[in-house]
């Protein structure tokens, strides 16, 4: 690299591992794990090459083409069938990228490791870099190379979702090191001033701008302002329940907030019935037609059997919930909304083609004390109810979960259809037989029974085992979906956030209708009053199974975790209650007085180093100081080389025999700087510097004084 004498390879790792904390950005939405293995092996091989160059070679392009034929080299074995990168495998190389493209546009959040995301990681996180550590190292435009390693980052800024404070703290303080590390250009004389500081001090406040919104984990995100894409981003409801997919991280925003007339919560607020079930997922297809009124009349699908006025009143206002549904009481209500709404008496359900609930506000009157135990365990009559509500599809193993039911109401003794359900829910409940997590590792048709295998799940996975073994008993079920009620507000009210987001099954009752029930262990979701199974409702409702069922199939281990009823496009995050603004200020400033100081000494030490002045930056400056001094005819062609430029002095001016002595041995020290390797070694040159300047100074003093020519 002419004219630069000293290549900043220590900049190398640290654009390396900016990149790879840019894999951070996307640990929502993608499953960050062990696949990850073989992609940063890939990376640290071309890191290897590249540093190995840079320390061998002053070369701008030769580290960057050696790490990309490394990377192509190591790269094609390792997603193709290929052992060599033939053009057939560079072709496939880049086929099995673009099927990584396509499944990450095509599948729910989060997307887990399947070979051709690893082939899209391999290819971009290599490609990041290599592009990156080229701006910076190779042209000291680190600033570019930000920009670059920013990229990762904006997906979260345009579809908000959390990232760890740490990863975006990690990339911008490796960032900061490179920056300081290749600001000092060899081939200027003169060291960058402070103001050649304020590009990059703007980079940095862009990025903590457009990022800092994103980190909801880090202390004191409660008093920093929210970003916001053209308001309230929405919040919507994940309607494919796909048994085996993990839940994705919980959304904190605020979903809508309500009070009561009474001053308690509410159990749930269901907007979603569903009936249809794969043997691995819910399918939503609506039984009736939204076209009855609805504002101030009691919505129950059998109205005749409500015998009494609602009476608790729920003042609803909407957050960024944004659903054609309406939140409801799962008990008989009146709704007082305008004429855009209508009901489906079918599905239970107050829909819209024209608006959705986002910034609503709506009364509720409900009659939370409608379901009684007594009037459970009294049920009787017929069903009236469609068929779907019964059906087992043919993928579930319906001999073995049904003789799993069974053995459950037998062990409890149950003699009705309350009992019954009462014994399913207080089996699946129990933390001693299952476990309640957000990850799950289900991948076969038949989902209920690999969770039996299991033992561990959430909502969906324990309401729909609920719902299946209902019908295997003959009892009518279906599944919900809606949020919790929430946590009480300190002003009394009541919160209710994505992360509040439920399902549960819904089993049918003669003479009653539809009727909650919680499965899910307790520490997710409270059984409603009438299912509660430590309050000696029932005898058979404190009674469990004395032994697990017996099961046949081998547990799975595989997964294909995604998204699950959660909100698939979360909303900016909310603060966090309980913090005072004080406090978390002072968090604030600490946190930002760290990286100023850390900053500004890796700026200190890169211009302590500066000090300490090479050989051949000082030739440079002393050749550059000569040219500049001399009269304008003795200025040699910047593209002269030593030797003819000062051929040229002497040819347009007569020096001093002193002074052209001086010439002769400057023109050998700029010379040996720029074409000697050994004048390289990092020691302090200062004194030979200065001997240079004033050779430079006679050579110009002398020419000035020349009249002669």
């Amino acid at each position: 690299m002419r004219g630069s004498q000293h290549v900043p390879w220590g900049a190398t790792p640290l654009i390396a591992g900016a990149s790879v904390a840019g894999l951070l950005a996307f640990s929502t939405p993608v499953e960050l794990g062990a696949w990850l293995t073989g992609p940063l092996l890939l990376l640290s091989v071309v890191v290897a090459v590249v540093l190995a160059a840079r320390l061998i070679t002053r070369s701008r392009m030769i580290p960057t083409a050696a790490g990309l034929a490394v990377a192509l080299v190591a790269a094609v074995p390792m997603h193709t069938n290929s052992p060599l990168p033939t053009p057939a495998a560079l072709r496939a190389l880049l086929d099995a990228v673009r099927e990584g493209i396509t499944y990450t546009m095509t599948s729910a959040a989060p997307v887990t490791d399947t070979a051709p995301l690893t082939a899209l990681v391999s290819v971009g996180i290599v490609l990041l870099f290599l592009v990156a550590e080229h701006l910076s190292v190779s042209w000291r435009a680190t600033g570019a190379a930000g920009a670059l390693l920013l990229l990762p980052w904006l997906p979260a800024a345009i579809v908000p979702w959390a990232v760890p404070w740490t990863g975006v703290a990690a990339a911008v303080v490796l960032w900061l090191g490179a920056l300081a590390l290749t600001s000092a250009h060899d081939d200027v004389p003169v060291p960058p001033r402070v103001l050649s500081w304020l590009p990059a001090t703007a980079a940095v406040i862009g990025v903590s701008a457009l990022v800092a919104p994103l980190l909801v984990g880090v202390p004191g995100w409660g008093s920093l302002p929210q970003l916001r894409t053209g308001g309230d981003a929405a919040t919507r409801l994940d309607l494919g329940l796909d048994l085996r997919e993990s839940l994705t991280s919980r959304s904190q925003s605020t979903v809508l907030t309500y009070t009561t007339s009474d001053g308690s919560p509410v159990d749930v607020l269901r907007l979603y019935t569903a009936e249809d079930f794969t043997g691995s997922s819910w399918q939503r297809n609506p039984s009736g037609t939204a076209s009855e009124t609805t504002s101030g009349w009691i919505l129950w699908p059998q109205q005749e059997l409500v015998t009494q006025e609602p009476t608790q009143t729920i003042e609803i206002s909407v957050d960024t919930l944004t659903e054609s549904a309406l939140p409801l009481t799962v008990d008989p209500r009146r709704a007082y909304v305008s004429n855009l709404w209508q009901y489906d008496s079918v599905d239970d359900e107050v829909r819209s083609t024209e608006t959705d609930t986002a910034g609503m506000d709506y009364t509720l009157v409900s009659d939370p004390g409608y379901v009684t135990p007594a009037r459970l365990a009294n049920a009787s009559g017929e069903d009236q109810v469609d068929a779907a509500a019964l059906t087992v599809p043919a993928a579930v193993d319906a001999a073995r979960i049904g003789a799993v039911a069974r053995e459950i109401v037998a062990d409890a003794g149950a003699t009705n259809r309350y009992e019954q359900a009462l014994a399913i829910q207080a089996w699946l409940r129990d933390p001693a037989e299952f476990t309640y997590t957000t990850a799950v590792a289900l991948s076969g048709d038949d989902a209920v029974s690999e969770f039996l295998d299991t033992r561990e799940g959430y909502c969906v996975q324990f309401a729909t085992t609920m719902v299946v073994m209902a019908r295997l008993l003959g009892i009518p079920a279906r599944i919900g979906i809606g949020f919790l009620g929430g946590k009480q507000s300190p002003d009394g009210g009541f919160e209710v956030i994505g992360g509040n987001a439920h399902a549960w099954p819904e089993l049918y009752f003669p003479g009653t209708g539809w009727v909650r029930f919680e499965p899910t262990p307790a520490v997710q979701a409270t059984a409603p009053a009438y299912a509660n199974t430590d309050s000696g409702a029932t005898a058979a409702a404190t009674a469990s199974p004395s032994h697990s069922p017996s099961t046949s199939s081998e547990p799975t281990d595989s997964a294909t975790p995604s998204s699950s009823p959660s909100t698939t496009a979360s909303t900016d995050p909310t603060t966090g209650g309980g913090r005072t603004g004080g406090t978390t200020l002072l968090l604030w400033l600490a946190v930002v007085a760290a990286a100023a100081a850390l900053g500004l000494g890796a700026w200190g030490w890169r211009s302590a180093g500066r000090r300490t002045t090479s050989f051949a930056k000082g030739a440079e400056a002393a050749w550059d100081r000569l040219r500049t001094r001399l009269p304008e005819r003795a200025r040699w062609p910047l593209s002269a080389t030593p030797s003819e430029a000062a051929a040229h002095v002497r040819s347009t001016v007569r020096l001093a025999d002193a002074a052209d002595e001086a010439l002769t041995e400057l023109t050998d020290a700029i010379t040996a700087a720029r074409y000697a390797p050994s004048h390289q070694a990092d020691h302090d040159a200062s004194p030979q510097v200065q001997h240079l300047k004033s050779l430079a100074d006679a050579i110009a003093s002398s020419a000035r004084h020349d009249r002669g020519r």
